[in-house]
């Protein structure tokens, strides 16, 4: 199964998605989705991306007593941040700012970036299983979970407007980061 999506809004923001799936053996599946959401914003510096790859692979053993899931993911956004307009009047005025692209906005050069991805693992065995049994199902067996993920925030602002931000943090350059790793195993 392969499936295309394709949307454009009236303002250039585009959604693209592609989904492809298929079994290799009748044991081995696997799986590739992709999208793409793009939006140039209302006002200057107001750009938001988003792109977000997965991978699956699935097996399962010819007597259905073991299956095993191995997925990865990452998103990763990265987003203008423009800080607001500089002055209301511009609303006002709405004959020399008829684009909404040409008012002046308080942060040009702020970006965010957000990064995240994993990967996911999962088995499960049922030594006196049939094709119907599931990790949810009554008798004896055996289930690993493994879950990881890693995600990063980034704010920066390579030249901000003079007396935008307050006094100890009107230095120039600004930025700002965390990071955070999550490990499940059970």
């Amino acid at each position: 199964i392969t499936d295309l999506y394709y949307v454009m809004g009236k303002d250039k923001e585009q959604y693209f998605k592609v989904l492809h799936a298929q079994p290799v053996t009748p044991e081995f599946y696997f799986s590739v989705e992709y999208k793409v959401l793009n939006s140039p914003g209302t006002y200057q510096h107001h750009l938001a991306n988003h792109e977000s790859p997965v991978f699956n692979l699935r097996y399962s053993s010819p007597s259905k007593k073991y299956h095993a899931s191995a997925t990865y993911f990452h998103n990763k956004v990265q987003a203008d941040d423009h800080g607001g307009i500089q002055d209301l009047s511009y609303f006002k005025d709405s004959t020399e700012y008829n684009e909404r692209q040409l008012i002046p906005v308080n942060l040009p050069n702020a970006r965010i970036l957000i990064k995240g991805g994993g990967v996911h693992l999962n088995q499960l065995y049922h030594p006196y299983a049939d094709s119907t049994l599931t990790k949810d199902s009554l008798g004896i067996g055996f289930y690993h979970d493994l879950y990881y993920q890693k995600d990063s925030y980034t704010y920066t602002d390579g030249g901000n407007v003079d007396g935008f931000y307050p006094a100890p943090l009107d230095i120039g350059e600004v930025k700002d980061s965390i990071s955070i790793k999550k490990l499940v195993n059970s």
